[in-house]
C-alpha cells in the first residue's frame, strides 16, 4: 500500500483509480472473465492449501484471444479447452493469473492424497425413498446430476453413468475401493456384557479397520485376517488352513489395545461398535453378522 505525508490543514490528493486498480477479473454466475488491460490474479477463498501437499485441479478455458492463463502453482495456457494439473502447493492460497482476454469456468480442486482413502467420505448420498442420508463414498466427482432414474457424474472432462449394469462394484473412475460397514451391537443395552467373538456370513473375508472395535467403556481393539484362519489336522498328518467354515468367517475378539491385545483386559460394556472392511475386489455379498457375548460379572454380587 502507498504511504502519504500531509501538512496540517492542507488537503492531499489520492488518485483512487491508481490505488484501487482492478486486476481485470469479473465473475458472472459460474464464469470468471479477464480483460487484457489489467494484469492480475483472482484468488480461491475459503480453501486454504497446505504447503508441500499435492493438489489436483481442473478448469475449462472457454475463450482466450491474447495472453496466458496460469495458477500460481501450475503452468501457462494460451488455448481453449480443459486444464487438468497435479501440483505441489508452494503457497497457502491458490490464485489464477491472466494478462489477456479470457474466460474460465468449472473450477474444481482436491487434495490428491485422499483419492485412495477408503474412509475419506468425500461424497454422501441421499435416499428419496427413506428420506435419509444413506451412504458415504470416497470418490470426488467434478459434477453430478440425475436424469430420470440415471445418475451422471463428471471427472477429468468425461461423463460417467452410475450403475450402468457392470458387475464391478466400488470402482469409480478406474479406482477400486473397498466396502466399509460399521454397526453397533447393543442387545440388552442396560446389561453389562463380556464380548467374546464375531462371525460373518459373506462371500469374502472382512476384517476390522485400525481401531475398528470400540466398547462403551472406551476400550479399543482390532482383528486381522490371520485371526479368521482355522487349523485342522488332515488324517493326523498334514495341516490345512481354511478361512471359512460353511461360508461363515469366525474369530475371537482380541483384548483391549490400551492394556494389550493378547494379554490385556477382555472387551466389556453395554454395547460394542465394530467397523469392517472388505479384503477382496469382488462384489461384496453380506448376509449376517453375529456378535457373541455373555452377561458380565461387572456389578454382580
Amino acid at each position: 500500500m502507498p504511504t502519504y505525508s500531509a501538512i496540517e490543514n492542507n488537503p492531499i490528493s489520492i488518485p483512487l483509480t491508481d490505488v484501487a486498480r482492478s486486476t481485470g477479473w469479473s465473475v458472472s454466475g459460474s464464469v470468471a472473465s479477464h480483460e487484457s488491460c489489467n494484469d492480475g490474479s483472482i484468488y480461491l477463498l475459503g480453501y486454504p492449501l497446505t504447503i508441500g501437499a499435492t493438489y489436483e485441479y481442473t478448469f475449462e478455458i472457454l475463450t482466450i484471444t491474447s495472453g496466458i492463463v496460469e495458477t500460481n502453482i501450475g503452468t501457462s495456457h494460451s488455448t481453449t479447452g480443459w486444464v487438468h494439473e497435479t501440483e505441489v502447493a508452494t503457497d497457502t492460497q491458490l490464485s489464477i493469473f491472466s494478462n489477456g482476454n479470457c474466460s474460465i469456468t468449472n473450477f474444481t480442486i482436491r487434495l490428491v492424497e485422499t483419492i485412495n482413502d477408503n474412509k475419506a467420505q468425500n461424497t454422501i448420498s441421499f435416499s428419496e425413498k427413506t428420506k435419509k442420508w444413506v451412504s458415504f463414498y470416497s470418490y470426488i466427482p467434478e459434477m453430478a446430476m440425475s436424469m430420470f432414474t440415471k445418475v451422471f457424474s463428471g471427472f477429468d472432462g468425461d461423463i460417467y453413468v452410475h450403475e450402468a449394469g457392470s458387475d464391478s462394484r466400488n470402482n469409480f473412475y478406474g479406482v477400486q475401493y473397498q466396502s466399509i460397514i460399521q454397526f453397533v451391537d447393543n442387545i440388552e443395552p442396560a446389561v453389562p456384557k463380556t464380548f467374546q467373538s464375531l462371525s460373518i456370513q459373506c462371500n469374502e473375508l472382512m476384517i476390522t479397520t485400525a481401531n475398528g472395535i470400540q466398547t462403551s467403556l472406551g476400550q479399543i481393539s482390532e482383528l486381522s485376517s490371520v485371526d479368521f484362519i482355522k487349523s485342522f489336522l488332515d488324517d493326523g498328518v498334514s495341516q490345512v488352513n481354511v478361512q471359512a467354515l460353511e461360508g461363515v468367517y469366525a474369530a475371537n475378539f482380541n483384548r483391549d489395545a490400551n492394556t494389550g491385545l493378547l494379554d490385556g483386559d477382555v472387551l466389556r460394556g453395554n454395547y460394542i461398535i465394530v467397523e469392517l472392511i472388505s479384503t477382496g475386489a469382488e462384489s461384496l455379498l453380506l448376509y449376517t453378522i453375529n456378535v457373541v457375548s455373555r452377561r458380565s460379572p461387572i456389578g454382580s454380587r
